[in-house]
This record gives structure tokens, sequence and C-alpha cells, in this order.
């Protein structure tokens, strides 16, 4: 999460309000035709419902406040007329400090807010109000604020910087962390605080069926409006500093999309899969693809160095996460600079950018890629430095309208997890997200995308007798590839899928999946992918049993496009007789899947053969011996008939 620092820097973007001076008044539009009947409300529309927007919640800083009256009509760009109020009598608002103590230790010194303004570090500030007293009146210093050639972006910007700082409150701020004001006479007396916070439910952006937030103020005036409170999404920031709002009547603000955005995808998902979760098997090679995008106030990124002299910056750095179960794949990834249909690849650390925030340390070579891997998995950093200065150099176009692509592969290991947890991999973005503050940084919250892997479970049992495991059974498991047969191996601790070898050779580390006594595989089968064909061919018996016919079964699921893993379904011709199939399935939203496919295999006992000592080899001597002592008989017959003829003779 960020620091207070840059929480009180988020000052909410809204539409420019005209301001022109008349003698002592402010003169604006506002939506209301009772100006004088506070309180008024203010309602922050989150139209374009931003993510990095909810739960965050607002307050109104009072900078100045007056009398407002009607001032004649206008009409608006659709030709309809309105109303025009000014506020007269300007004063200091509550939550202004219009002087304060500089220095820590003696001499001190008492500068007041006029004398501060001529001194900012803002050039085109400092420039405006030169020629102000240091004892300038509220009035005169609106009269300042309100000139046309001060009614712009930058300008405006850059004075509400000076005045929050590093955050209400805090030495180098000119608005009270709270104030409280009393007006009124004697006998009908009110106090009112400031800031005006929003309350903890309406006054919360909550998700895009209910997309707005409201404040109430009780005094007409001009209004710093600020995200007060850390969002529960990490790093959701991004309202950057821009304009004092003039409340003479109820308000409407529509956020701007003053943030970047990141999206991460699966590329070319499965027959089952999508962009968001995928079906993989050990050894598939995943694309990823990143997408992130520019805010929309991009060329605001400047700070005056002297007159019509500006330093340009916007930092820009992915940070993307791989499980444990996927390995990058080294060399694999390249960045890209898309404009519409033109995409542009930049080679790692071929721009250079030497004008950087030393914080930051980001001089050298762009874009930058380093990893690490730790017990969780993969971080792949892309820093791509400072995106103002260095990509132009190189015929790089980087603009509001940019996207930056980076596209990547990693391989299934067989580290990936099995179930309905899968193996989910982020990307979230580190940006510049305050035009005033270089070193001012946000994140976006991070997106998510899963790969699904599926392991086999078998238990070998006697044939209608499954309480009698068996043990020593061997098999091994092929799967079909579109350029031939592939066998699950084994390499060290590592497994795999290996291609058979010329002529139908099986590779020599092909895995013999043997059953222990529980009738269950010693080894994992693990790494199955959705809409392949498996073979699970027997090659060696239990004792006393007969080998079966090879099994051949595959499976599809069922992924949500939001990336969830829904179901998982046998085809219907992986079932026969002798095989009991479980597969795990389970009512979509809720936990109880297991991504196992898990098979009982019956074995069938072998042919019935005598065995020495029983009684049936009894009766096979007893009926060998008859039969060979009556050829003995025969022979002795026919030798004595034989030499009785020959005496005849």
């Amino acid at each position: 999460m960020k620091n207070t620092k840059h929480l009180f820097a988020r000052i909410i973007a809204v539409a420019l309000i005209v301001m022109m001076i008349v003698p002592a008044a402010i003169t604006a539009m506002a939506s209301t035709e009772n100006p004088n009947e506070p309180p008024f409300t203010i309602t922050i529309n989150n139209n374009e419902g931003l993510p990095a927007m909810v739960d965050s919640q607002f307050s109104a800083y009072q900078i100045f406040t007056g009398k407002p009256y009607q001032n004649g009509t206008g009409r608006d760009e659709f030709g309809n007329t309105f109303n025009k109020y000014s506020l007269a009598d300007i004063q200091w608002g509550a939550s202004v400090i219009t002087s304060k103590t500089t220095g820590e230790v003696p001499p001190t010194k008492t500068q007041t807010i006029a004398q501060a303004l001529k001194a900012t570090e803002s050039f085109a500030v400092r420039d405006a109000f030169r020629s102000i007293s240091d004892s300038a009146s509220a009035a005169e210093i609106a009269a300042v604020l309100a000139k046309p050639e001060n009614a712009n972006n930058t300008f405006l910007q850059a004075f509400s910087a000076f005045l929050v700082g590093s955050g209400a409150g805090k030495p180098d701020s000119w608005l009270k962390e709270s104030a409280s004001v009393t007006v009124g006479s004697e006998a009908d007396q009110k106090t009112y605080t400031y800031p005006e916070t929003s309350t903890a439910n309406a006054g919360t952006l909550p998700a895009a069926s209910d997309d707005y937030s409201t404040i109430t103020v009780e005094q007409a005036g001009y209004y710093l409006i600020v995200e007060t409170t850390v969002p529960t999404v990490e790093g959701a920031s991004a309202v950057e500093s821009e304009y004092i709002l003039a409340v003479l009547g109820d308000q409407t603000i529509n956020i701007k999309a003053n943030v970047p955005t990141v999206d991460k995808d699966i590329t070319d998902p499965g027959v089952y899969g999508n962009e968001n979760g995928d079906s993989v098997g050990l050894g598939d090679h995943v694309k990823f693809t990143l997408t992130g995008t520019l805010p929309s106030n991009f060329d605001d990124y400047k700070l005056e160095t002297g007159e019509s002299v500006f330093n340009e910056w916007y930092y820009y750095s992915f940070t993307d996460t791989l499980s444990k179960g996927l390995t990058y794949d080294t060399d694999s990834l390249k960045v890209y600079i898309v404009n519409g249909a033109e995409k542009k690849e930049v080679a790692l650390d071929s721009v250079t950018s030497a004008n950087w925030v030393e914080s930051h340390a980001a001089k050298g070579q762009f874009p930058r890629l380093s990893t690490s891997t730790d017990a969780a998995g993969t971080t792949i950093i892309i820093d791509m430095g400072d995106l103002k200065l260095g990509y132009a150099d190189n015929d790089f176009t980087i603009n509001k309208d940019t996207d930056i692509v980076v596209e990547y592969t990693a391989t299934v290991n067989d580290d990936a997890v099995i179930g309905v947890e899968g193996n989910p991999n982020t990307v979230k973005l580190t940006y510049s997200n305050d035009p005033n503050r270089e070193e001012s940084m946000g994140y976006t919250p991070e997106v998510t995308v899963r790969v699904y892997t599926f392991n086999l479970e078998l238990e070998k049992v006697a044939q209608n007798e499954h309480a009698t495991k068996l043990a020593g059974a061997r098999f091994y498991l092929t799967k079909q590839g579109s350029d031939g047969t592939y066998y699950y191996c084994k390499t060290g601790d590592n497994y795999e899928w290996v291609k058979e070898e010329t002529g139908g050779k099986r590779p020599g580390n092909a895995v013999q999946l043997e059953t222990n006594a529980e009738g269950k595989f010693t080894e994992n089968v693990t790494g199955l992918d959705a809409d392949v064909e498996y073979t699970l061919t027997e090659i060696i018996a239990p004792d006393g049993y007969n080998t079966i016919d090879p099994i051949v079964f595959s499976f599809t699921v069922d992924i949500a496009e939001t990336g969830e893993l829904q179901d998982i379904t046998l085809t219907p011709d992986s079932s026969r007789d002798g095989l009991t199939w479980y597969v795990s399935t389970r009512t979509p939203g809720s936990s109880d899947i297991t991504a196992s496919l898990s098979v009982i295999v019956e074995d069938p006992e072998a042919p019935f053969l005598p065995f020495t000592g029983g009684a049936g080899t009894v009766i096979f001597y007893v009926v060998g011996g008859l039969m060979i002592a009556g050829v003995a008989f025969y022979i002795a017959l026919s030798g004595k008939k034989n030499k009785k003829e020959q005496k005849e003779n």
C-alpha cells in the first residue's frame, strides 16, 4: 500500500470550472437554482468503472468561502441556458493555513501563504503570483487563479499540489488536518468541521452496480476534493492532483481514467480454455501476453525547470509472477510498443534513460529484465524506465493511447498444483501517479490467470473382490501427440513426456508404473491435459492374474470465463467392463474439486491350472502310468509275435 504522502496527493480530477473575476467575486456554473441555501451535495461518479476506485473515500477541504449570488446566465455546449452564480466577499476557507512559522530551531520566522506561493518550486505558480504582496488577501489570490491564462490543467494542478504538500497537517502542507469554523449570530450559531468527509457507506465507491459517492458541504465556496483512505485493493490509486471545485450549489464530479491498466491473458488457449484459465499438460509451453495502457493525463507529467522549460517523465514497470508449477522459458520474452495497428518490438536494454529521479536509480538501459526464483515461484520484472525520454530518441511513439505489450512463454513442470486452486499467475504495474512529484508511485490491482493440470490415481483389485488389492502390476502410460506417441518418463526426480524413438522403440527412461500392496501406483502420475488421448498398458500382471487390454481414456473440463475450474467430465469411450472411474466434480462456486481422475481396475484370475501335491496331480500320474504300461505291453507282445513268425519261416 502507498503511504500517507501519496494518498493526500491523489486529488479528484474534475471538469474544468471556468472562473472569471469581478471585483471581489468569482463566477462559476452551478446546477441549482437556489445557491444561497446550503447544504450542497457533491456527487462523485465512477462512471468509467475504474476498479482502482473501489472502497476509496473522499474529503472536501474548504479553500475559499464567500457569499453566493446570481450573476447572469449562460449557455452550455448543447445550447441549454443555465444561471451563473458568483462568490462575493471572498475569505480564506477554514482548511487553509494562511501563515506559519518556519525553521526547526531559532531563529525562526513567519511565512505567509502569499510569500510561499512566490517561492514555490513550480515556475508557473511562482510567475503567476510574483506581483502580489506578501500579505495578499484571499480575494487577491483568488483573482490570480481566475485569470484566463491560469485556467489550465498544468497550472491548477501545480496550485493544488502546493496546498496539499505531502498531506494535510504535514510541515510542507498549507492545509489543516482538521479545522472548525463557527458562523451565524449568537442566537443562531453553527459550527462546521472541515474536511467534510463522506460517510462509510454512501461515501465509498462500491462495485459497478453502484459506482458513486456523495459528500455534503454546509457552506458555499471552493473546495479541494481529496481521496483520504487507503483502498482495500493494494495500490488502488491514481486520482491525481487537478483542480479546485466551485461549490455554489449541488455539483457532480466524473472521475477521469487517469490510471493505467494492466491485463494478463493466456494466449491461444486450448479448446476448453479461455484467456483467463486453461487446461495444460506436463511439458506444455504456455504463452502469456501482458498489456499495459497509459493514463489519459500522460501529457501532464512534466515539471517546469524554468520558463517554458520542462522536465518530462513517466515511470512504468511490470511485475509478473509465475507459480512454482511453471518454469519461465529463458529468452522467450519480447516487449512491443503498440499504436493502433502498428506493433513495434523494442529490444531489451536498447533504450538509454539518463534523466530520472535518484530515488529510483533508474538511469541506464531499458527495457530492463530481471528474474528471481524462490520456493513460491518466479518473479519477472520488466522495467520500462522513463517512457517520456529515451524511447522517442529511438523512433518509438508513446502517448496516452499507446499500449505496452509483453509476450513470453513458460513450461509446465511437475511441481504444478493439482486441484481447484490451479496454478495462479499474476501481474501488476508500478507507475508514476502524480504529475507534480517524480518520486510518487502507484500500483494497479493484481490481475490473475490460472492454468490447471490433472493427475491419475489407480487402484488395482481382484475381479468381483475389490477388497483384495493387487500388488506387482506394471503399466506404461502413453499419450497421442500430433506428431506421434509419447511415453511418460522420468529423468532423475523429474517427470516428462518423451517421444518414442524411430521404429516405435520405447524410450529407455519410460516409467514402469508399479502397484504396491494397496494396489496403487508407487509413482506420481501428474500433468495430464484435457482433450488428449491417453493409453495405460499393463505389461506385467500380478501373480495369479492375467494382463488386461490397454485402457484408453480422455476427459474434458469446464472453465468459467473468469478462469475458475468448474467441472471435469470423462469422455464416454473411456469406460468399459472392469473399470470403475471416479471423476471429481463440483457445484459451481464450491471448492470440493480435487482435479483427479481415479480408476479402479479389476484383474481377472488366470485360468485354473493344477499344482504339485494336489489330487489332480495324483490322477494325472495314475492315468499316465497306465498309459505307459499299456504301451510297454503292446511293444512286448508285438516282439514275441515277430519272433514266432520268423521261426516258422
